[in-house]
């Protein structure tokens, strides 16, 4: 195929996953390379992360969720400059947390042609359909996210795992994955909450000290906010 490159591979991946997509609420969305879908206080958002070995091209699939109510806790302490804060997600999934079965430590599909691809694409629109989509429709809230990010066990857990764990619901660096963690716990009004920041504080223990210091900035405000409910938003008087 002449016109076989990147734009093309793009162009067949996003073609071959929209009547998939479509049907749940998400659109492509092509300068962020993801198909994306609007919630409550949110996005949700399918990246499609391509490789290029000409002629030979890699895919993965990517699962983030963004809520604007921890994001706009968290950014205050990451670091991170305000042109990007309406950008910041909340956690980050690979396929890896859905145990598919991973090649060269990670899932990715492969195509050297189109026809190669055309093969390859309605699996992975069933894995859509089937695995993803039903995803995102249960982390879609504060209450969920809190038990991907800390599920039961989670305030146990002290030794730090890096790389990062890409069979974990969250495969973030820290110290950010530490900080959402305790800014989504804070707010689902988790009575686990002290001993999850001391189980986080023990996996930064050997993290730079600018690193610690995020984490122990945000504690701090965590520690001036009400007590929340599950799913409520802070109050913007205390942000």
């Amino acid at each position: 195929m002449a016109n076989w490159g990147k734009t093309e591979a793009e162009r067949l991946i996003v073609s071959g996953l929209k009547s998939d997509t479509a049907p749940a609420g998400f659109r492509y969305v092509k300068k962020d390379g993801s198909f994306v879908r609007l919630i409550d206080g949110g996005r949700q958002m399918l990246g499609v992360a391509l490789w290029n070995h000409n002629p030979l091209f890699a895919f993965s699939l990517t699962m983030t969720v963004r809520l604007d109510a921890v994001q706009a806790i968290t950014n205050q302490h990451s670091g991170s400059p305000p042109q990007y804060h309406g950008i910041t997600t909340t956690s980050l999934t690979q396929l890896e947390f859905l145990r598919l079965p991973a090649e060269r430590g990670k899932v990715e599909f492969r195509a050297s042609s189109e026809s190669e691809l055309a093969a390859v694409l309605p699996g992975v629109a069933t894995l859509v359909r089937e695995r993803v989509v039903p995803f995102f429709d249960e982390y879609r809230d504060v209450a969920a996210l809190n038990r991907g990010l800390n599920p039961d066990g989670a305030e146990r857990v002290m030794q730090p795992t890096w790389p990062p764990d890409r069979r974990a619901f969250d495969a973030s660096n820290q110290p950010y994955r530490a900080m959402t963690g305790v800014a989504v716990a804070r707010l689902a009004g988790d009575p686990r909450w002290e001993q999850l920041v001391a189980a986080y504080r023990a996996q930064l223990s050997g993290a730079p000290d600018h690193d610690r210091q995020k984490f122990e900035g945000l504690v701090a405000h965590l520690l001036t906010l009400a007590d929340a409910e599950p799913d409520a938003a802070p109050d913007p008087a205390d942000m």
